[in-house]
């Protein structure tokens, strides 16, 4: 159905200094998209075409968190087809394993990454590293919700921050006999 519509119209050719452009321009429903540099078809609303489509096609929303894919991982096929709705976290994971099955991808990922483990070792240890660490610890404790539990040595109801916690105080975690081993074997 959206094929029929989708066509593309023209390419323009023009200089800049030493740089040559290609503008290329696709008309849906009677509205011109034209292609942009990150590879995906604008209109001057700064609407994304598959957007466009996903929307005229479909019932389903574009909700918060969720992006419209690409099949074919082709961005020119815009096709209703070829169009899934997908949350955001799935659909970078999508994006990143076929980034590495590129064997080239991959080495030039693992030698940055050590390039730079050096450097943001040394950043973290910095005062500034330390202040933005302080900053964030705070902020983070102060939306930080209590949960209530029970002890598992002496059934006293307390709260605690972490799930995995399973003891009111240090002296019920050491008197528990089944902890004993852990700590002093």
């Amino acid at each position: 159905m959206c094929i029929s519509i989708l066509e593309r119209k023209n390419r323009w050719f023009y200089k800049s200094d030493t740089l040559v452009y290609i503008m290329v321009k696709v008309t849906y429903n009677g509205e011109d998209f034209w292609l942009g540099t990150n590879g995906y078809y604008n209109n001057n609303n700064r609407e994304q075409l598959h957007h466009k489509v996903w929307k005229d096609n479909s019932i389903l929303l574009i909700r918060k968190g969720f992006v419209i894919h690409h099949k074919d991982f082709n961005k020119e096929n815009n096709s209703f087809s070829n169009l899934q709705l997908l949350p955001d976290s799935e659909h970078r994971k999508l994006h990143m394993k076929e980034r590495f099955k590129d064997q080239e991808y991959t080495k030039r990922n693992k030698s940055q990454l050590e390039s730079i483990r050096d450097k943001s070792k040394a950043w973290h240890k910095s005062k500034e590293g330390i202040k933005w660490h302080s900053k964030h610890a705070i902020n983070q404790w102060k939306n930080k919700k209590k949960i209530s539990k029970k002890c598992i040595y002496c059934n006293a109801d307390y709260e605690a921050y972490f799930e995995r916690s399973k003891y009111c105080s240090r002296k019920c975690l050491f008197r528990d006999k089944r902890n004993v081993k852990k700590f002093y074997n």
